[in-house]
């Protein structure tokens, strides 16, 4: 951190990729050295609010795209203490609108996860929707995370009722890629509120036999459930008759 001290502008230096060093340290998960960048625990002047909110050329991730997509939960944490959780750099889209939460759920790091949820924005980064109108929730169902979907159900469970832009809700993310163990999370958490017909032809189409069964299966006790209520609802009693 010589260099640092000798030209302190050189933390807003990018490279051809637009990457500084606050990206470079984020991603590799060196908090020490990021502290340093941040200027965390120094009296010096405070790194300006853009050079940590930096964007990428390529990706537009910032550097907690980074920390949250490698599972670096004290680099999340650093950068977030170090800009007072601005919302530049908590709820901030990369190129496919996707928020470092939505990256955090793709790769299963409930470590970051709970740190990013933790802010004043969470309920804007939970039901944030990227750019096909994914949430955290359908990229953790996608991607088989069950410890995600689980925590992220616990903080908004209406969540499991959002549809993308296919109009597809998580569920259906999880049975078309087969993560059984999602499936039945989502199932047990109330997802099959309305279980689409899209949903059980992909399961059975990619060989995922078990979890089509599991749907068919569910919307039975689902229409077995409105019949119940349909049938309570009716009077038990034959009406009065006078002759």
């Amino acid at each position: 951190m010589e260099l640092l001290r000798v030209a302190p502008d050189l933390v807003a230096l990018q490279d051809n990729a637009g990457q500084t060093a606050i990206h470079c340290a984020a991603a590799e998960g060196h908090h020490s050295c990021l502290n340093e960048l941040l200027g965390i625990g120094r009296t010096a002047r405070d790194v300006p609010l853009e050079v940590v909110t930096a964007k990428t050329f390529k990706h537009g991730w910032t550097a907690l795209h980074y920390a949250a997509h490698n599972g670096h939960a004290e680099c999340c944490r650093a950068l977030m203490v170090a800009t007072g959780q601005a919302p530049e750099l908590v709820g901030a889209l990369n190129l496919t609108g996707r928020t470092a939460l939505h990256l955090a759920a793709q790769r299963g790091h409930a470590k970051c996860l709970e740190v990013l949820l933790k802010t004043h924005m969470a309920k804007q980064l939970l039901t944030t929707q990227s750019f096909d109108g994914h949430t955290a929730m359908h990229i953790a169902a996608r991607f088989g995370r069950r410890g995600c979907v689980k925590s992220l159900a616990r903080r908004l469970p209406d969540l499991v009722k959002v549809k993308n832009h296919s109009g597809h809700p998580c569920l259906h993310e999880a049975a078309r890629r087969g993560n059984d163990s999602c499936v039945e999370t989502l199932l047990a958490l109330g997802g099959a509120v309305e279980l689409s017909a899209t949903s059980k032809k992909y399961a059975h189409s990619r060989g995922h036999s078990e979890i089509a069964d599991a749907l068919v299966q569910m919307e039975k006790r689902l229409a077995a459930q409105k019949s119940m209520k349909r049938s309570r609802s009716m009077p038990n009693t034959l009406p009065n008759m006078t002759f």
